[in-house]
């Protein structure tokens, strides 16, 4: 058992695992897998919860020790299906300010639009959103094959929090670099 001193800062990664995205499972495994172990590298209490939507929302960790993450495999991620955007960022924001931490950075990873959901609307995430950046949350929107700038403006996202890649290898390797680069700056209060 982990012994806290401190409160955990929340690390909730919110991954596109539609269909689109089979052809970058490895490099999406790899890059989560990496973001993970640059996270247990730091010092301080994260936890990690980890939502990934196709057609429907999972939630394969929920508020875990960073230390006590066990790596994606392509059992654990499988890409088919739509895409549940909206439902799965509408889920995880409206969980994260019921459990109201004091810190928490939300990543979210697309590579294509919203065209599954049917339970939240643009609307509604729009709404959660700004109710976690109130709260002083962090939301970072990571997204290929569309004007990523213009996307997130939709959810109510500033443009400094946006960050385009290519569905490719290196696309992928650049977008959670980028992540894990937010993340620490948020954890040890750097300016990202």
């Amino acid at each position: 058992m982990i012994v806290r001193n401190e409160e955990a800062v929340k690390i909730v990664v919110i991954l596109d695992e539609s269909g689109s995205m089979y052809h970058l499972q490895n490099d999406v495994i790899g890059g989560f897998n990496n973001l993970i172990a640059e996270q247990k590298a730091l010092p301080g209490e994260a936890d990690v919860t980890l939502y990934t939507f196709a057609s429907n929302v999972r939630m394969p960790i929920d508020s875990k020790n960073v230390q006590e993450v066990e790596p994606l495999n392509v059992a654990s991620y499988s890409p088919s299906g739509g895409t549940a955007m909206n439902d799965a960022i509408g889920q995880a924001l409206t969980k994260l300010l019921f459990e109201s931490p004091e810190k928490a950075i939300i990543s979210i990873f697309t590579d294509g639009q919203e065209n599954a959901s049917r339970e939240y609307s643009r609307a509604q995430v729009k709404d959660l959103i700004a109710q976690a950046e109130e709260k002083g949350y962090q939301v970072v929107f990571l997204a290929a094959n569309m004007d990523v700038v213009a996307e997130a403006a939709t959810f109510g996202i500033a443009a400094g929090m946006t960050r385009a890649f290519n569905a490719d290898a290196k696309g992928m390797e650049f977008a959670y670099l980028q992540a894990s680069s937010a993340t620490t700056n948020y954890r040890t209060g750097a300016v990202s």
